[in-house]
Formats: C-alpha cells, structure tokens, sequence
C-alpha cells in the first residue's frame, strides 16, 4: 500500500508546483465547517464525514511538510436528513465565522440554504449534490458531475432494456425531480417512443415505503392491461432507501415480473448484496445502476484501504469526492494566501484545473460542477455485483 503522504502530494503537486509559499498570510488556524448528514439508518452516512476528517489530517501533514505555519481545523455538524435543519447548521456555522464548508452533500439541503450562502459570502464545496437545477455560477462547487451527464445514461439504459413504457418512483426533493425531468426530457429529444406514466413520489426521510410499495404494485398491474411485463420498466430515483422499499415490494407480485432501473446510490451499493431479499428482487427485475467512475490512482487506492480498515468494504463512489473536496479547499487557500471568500471563488476553478484527486481530474466546469464524467452500469449477478457495460457519450449507447 501506498504511504498516504506519497500518495497526497499527487494531489498537490499539480496545483501547488513550485509557488507554494511556507511562510502563509493566513491565520494560525483556518476554520472551516462540514455539515453532513450523520447516525441515520444509511450505511453511507458518516462515512462522508469520516473520509472529510482524515483528509484534514493528511492535509495538514502535507503543510506541515511544507513548513507552512498554518492549519485546517475541521468543525462537523450534523444536519440530519432536513433541509431546514441543514440551513440551521449553516446559519450557525456563519455564527461563528466560518465562512467555508465541506460537506453538504444533499441538492435539497443545498437547495434550502442556497440563498442564505449566496448572501453571507459563504463558500461551500460539495462532495454529491447533483441536481441540474443547483447547476448555476456562483460559490457553491460541487466534486460530481450534474445529473444532465447522468441522465442520458439511464436513457440509454431504457433504449437497450427495449421497454416501452416506464414507471418513475422516486425521491420528492430537488434531486430526485430534476433527475426525472432530465430523464424524460432527454427522451423527448431523441424522439424515443418511450411513454412514461405519473410517477409515484415518496417524502424525504421516510420511516417504511409500505404504502409505497402498495401504490406500485397498484400502477404495475393497470400496465400489465395493456403491456407484456417485459416492455415495463420501472426507474427508480432515490438514496438507500431503495432497501427499504425492496423490503416491503416482496410481499406484492407484479413489482418482481418487470424491469428494474436506478443510478448512482445504488449501483455497487454493498447493502445491496448483504441481504438476500434485494439480491432475489434485483436478480428477478434485471436491476441495472448507473454509476459514475474514474481510473483507479494512488489517492483512491489509499482511500480504499483506509475505509477497508474502518468499515470492512469498498467505499461509496460519493466517499472519494468528500475526501477530494477538503483538499481543493485546502489546496486554493495554499495558492490564494487569503480566506476571502470573493477570493477563494475566483481563485477555486483555476487551482481545480490543475488539481488531480482520487475522482481523477477536478476541473471544473463554469457552474463549478465536475466537468469530466465517465459511467458504467451494473447488476447484480449470483449475489455479486457484475458490470454490465460503458456508456460511450460520443454514441450515446452503453458498450
């Protein structure tokens, strides 16, 4: 295994070069704010803040090494799963002059606190917000590409599937609508005779999708009036709770005798594999998952082993953006010698075109989303997980 320091000077080499300074017009101590979401019933949900804490330490080794006479010191709040209590922690954190943020992985909760950053000079770089709608010049950046890449990866998953009507059940927050839109309208562009029905909307947070589940078996067997099982696809759009609504589809019929469609949260999702209830389900609907990827580097070996160590799995795709993100922050602090946030926004493009993270490249594109994006699809096959292709932009088709 590579040594971590080794592995980080990989990141900064690129954007620091030769014009690192060691004496830094910085303060002592810079005080930046991680608002993420921590102890739900998801398995990914301290593992974003886990990675963010170590790669402030890496950083700060990284200065040390450099004689910097300077440091990170990484405050974590936890916003739960609400927006209001999100913007909460945000309007808290600018209480306490911390003006710069990590974390905020939710669009809805970026969404909700969006106008309060925009207008208290605050910077946020996030680590999986995805939503077109958040897709804006401003000081919120985010280390994923937007949905407008996604969405045409799951079109052309529907084109190859060869289904002909589509049910979308999915997450009712910025998110979850924007992906639908992107989605539908992306299909509407390429004239594809593809017919998508009212979709069933489930609130964030939820404790069961029961009633959920009832609905769709409901919608399903109306279809199957006028379809043959094998032309109706149902896309789902959601976080983990796609567990939970597995959980209570299996005592329906009809959810099981379609085809299965999701994207980033459960693509490879290992939760998804542990439990023999998902694994028949997405074995018996053909499960196919969109899932963003970059080529495998010393940074994302490093994290590999290190969230091994801790949680005993591979990490979430997101997991490798949340370390990615401190090291951006801390890297266009390096270069620009200043907290202003004015500054530090200007500044934060031109240090990510040169920068390279375990997500690969962290250019950024002029809404300051991630400008490059790649996808695979995956299923699960004999209880593992299996890719399935590559989707190829240039054709618009997974090979």
């Amino acid at each position: 295994m590579i040594e971590a320091k080794y592995a980080l000077v990989l990141v900064a080499i690129a954007a620091v070069g030769t014009s690192g300074s060691a004496a830094a017009e910085l303060p002592e101590t810079v005080k930046i704010g991680g608002v993420f979401t921590l102890n739900t019933w998801q398995p990914t949900a301290n593992e974003a803040a886990f990675i963010a804490e170590r790669a402030v330490e890496d950083f700060n080794a990284y200065l040390a090494d450099l004689g910097a006479d300077w440091s990170l010191d990484l405050s974590i709040e936890d916003a739960g799963e609400s927006p209001g209590t999100s913007t909460e922690k945000v309007t808290s954190m600018k209480g306490n002059n911390i003006d710069l943020l990590v974390g905020m992985g939710w669009s809805s909760h970026i969404l909700n606190a969006k106008s309060y950053v925009d207008s208290n000079d605050m910077l946020v770089v996030s680590y999986a917000s995805q939503a077109v709608s958040l897709s804006t010049p401003d000081s919120i950046f985010r280390l994923v590409p937007n949905d407008g890449a996604q969405a045409p990866v799951v079109v052309a998953m529907l084109e190859r599937s060869e289904v002909e009507v589509v049910l979308p059940v999915l997450l009712n927050d910025a998110w979850g609508n924007g992906m639908l839109d992107g989605i539908t309208s992306l299909a509407a562009e390429q004239n594809m005779t593809l017919t998508f029905v009212e979709p069933i909307k489930y609130a964030n947070n939820p404790i069961d999708l029961s009633a959920e589940a009832g609905i769709v078996d409901q919608e399903l067997a109306k279809l199957m009036d006028d379809y043959d099982a094998e032309k109706i696809g149902v896309v789902f759009v959601g976080s983990e709770e796609f567990k939970l609504l597995i959980e209570s589809l299996k005592w329906y019929e009809n959810p099981s005798m379609v085809k299965w469609f999701g994207t980033n949260t459960q693509a490879k999702n290992p939760a998804l594999v542990e439990n023999a209830d998902t694994v028949k389900f997405a074995q018996d609907t053909m499960f196919e998952a969109s899932r963003s990827v970059s080529e495998s580097n010393a940074i994302k070996q490093y994290i590999d082993h290190i969230v091994g160590e801790e949680y005993d799995r591979e990490p979430f795709s997101y997991t490798y953006s949340a370390y990615d993100s401190v090291w951006l922050l801390g890297l266009t602090l390096l270069q620009a010698q200043t907290t202003d946030v004015d500054a530090l926004t200007n500044a934060l493009p031109l240090v990510a075109q040169h920068s390279y993270g375990a997500v690969g490249s962290l250019a950024v594109d002029e809404n300051g989303d991630l400008a490059s994006s790649a996808f695979e699809t995956w299923s699960i096959v004999n209880g593992e997980w299996v890719k399935q292709g590559t989707y190829d932009a240039a054709t618009q088709t997974i090979q």
